[in-house]
């Protein structure tokens, strides 16, 4: 009986058009989502923010990962790389006294307060935290807020914020208060991925949109 009720659920899940989809910044899927839905409307892109413990818990429940390659935590993935390696980038409001820099160092920022995201996207204090503590320390202090206020308290100088060059492209749009400056960082820069448990049973939909993502960013 239970492998009659296994092979039954394999079955309707081979049928199933809908696709279920873990993100931690959704900002950045955005466009590829809306073109993909356009050309396969028959299929449903059904996607969900969750925390970096839900992703790295043993009961993850979707179809596929896209987000952060460094968030996965856990054995027992399956990981294709979707574009390139990121520029890691700082930002600081023009009243910063490194508004004028064109580089900065990761060691410099010891003593800086760090804007991130929070629930929002749980991957940016996730990243402060891990590229600080590759380069020797930890951040002295962390403002967690959402994507409308980081933009005020950037603005105002509250403090900086550590982004990738594809996260600033989807996040920010430039009003010349804001001043980027590219980080010297070899040990911890970011790639995006999408990602799947090796023991999941995939629909004939999702082997349909695995291919088409994996073509699709092999030529972004």
């Amino acid at each position: 009986m239970d492998d009659a009720v296994r092979e039954m659920n394999e079955i309707r899940h081979q049928t199933d058009n809908t696709i279920r989809i873990a993100l931690t910044s959704p900002l950045i899927w955005n466009q590829f989502f809306q073109e993909f839905q356009l050309s396969y409307p028959d299929i449903r892109l059904d996607s969900t923010v969750i925390s970096l413990d839900e992703l790295n818990s043993s009961d993850f429940k979707y179809d596929f990962f896209m987000g952060n390659g460094w968030d996965i935590n856990e054995s027992g993935w399956t990981i294709e790389r979707l574009g390139k390696l990121e520029t890691t980038l700082l930002l600081v409001s023009k009243l910063h006294p490194y508004a004028a820099r064109k580089t900065i160092a990761v060691d410099e920022l010891k003593n800086e307060t760090f804007i991130t995201l929070g629930d929002d996207n749980p991957t940016t204090d996730y990243f402060v935290q891990k590229l600080c503590s590759a380069y020797g320390f930890k951040p002295k202090r962390i403002i967690k807020a959402n994507y409308f206020t980081r933009i005020s308290h950037l603005k105002q100088n509250d403090g900086v914020v550590l982004i990738s060059d594809l996260g600033f492209s989807k996040h920010f749009i430039n009003d010349g208060t804001i001043h980027k400056i590219k980080v010297n960082d070899t040990k911890y820069r970011r790639y995006q991925t999408i990602a799947w448990k090796d023991n999941a049973v995939h629909s004939k939909a999702c082997a349909k949109f695995l291919n088409i993502v994996l073509d699709y960013y092999r030529n972004v």
